[in-house]
């Protein structure tokens, strides 16, 4: 359990560094944003931690697999097939995301005193659909 908590706080910390410090990592940032094609993804902060832990997944399943940090490695242990492979990788982007997002509401409201805002997408009046973000 103490392996998964580090990992979504390292997650966390990267997501905060890219999101709302930009200035602070401009060159690496627009680096990232070239080379991946991720012009609009490092802007929120369901997405960054969400490709963060992919690309993390990845480096422990493929380069460090005898180190389990990632959650399904420690939950599930070492996959066998690639389709295990793909199912790990996707259930660390996904619960990762989802934990550093509900963590980054709750300190936002915590310490700018914002209401929790979870909505994902709202209907406009002429009936599209418009994501919402800060």
């Amino acid at each position: 359990m103490i392996k998964i908590v580090i990992f979504c706080l390292i997650v966390y910390t990267i997501s905060f560094a890219i999101v709302y410090k930009k200035p602070l990592i401009a060159k690496p940032y627009e680096w990232l944003m070239r080379i991946f094609w991720l012009k609009g993804s490092l802007d929120c902060m369901i997405c960054t931690p969400f490709w963060i832990a992919g690309i993390v997944s990845a480096l422990n399943i493929f380069i460090l697999p005898e180190m389990d940090i990632t959650p399904s490695l420690v939950i599930f242990g070492m996959p066998e097939a690639w389709l295990e492979y793909t199912a790990s990788i996707l259930m660390d982007m996904f619960s990762v995301a989802s934990v550093v997002f509900i963590v980054d509401q709750f300190l936002l409201f915590v310490t700018e005193n914002r209401k929790l805002d979870v909505t994902i997408c709202k209907e406009k009046d002429n009936s599209e659909t418009q994501l919402l973000h800060d």
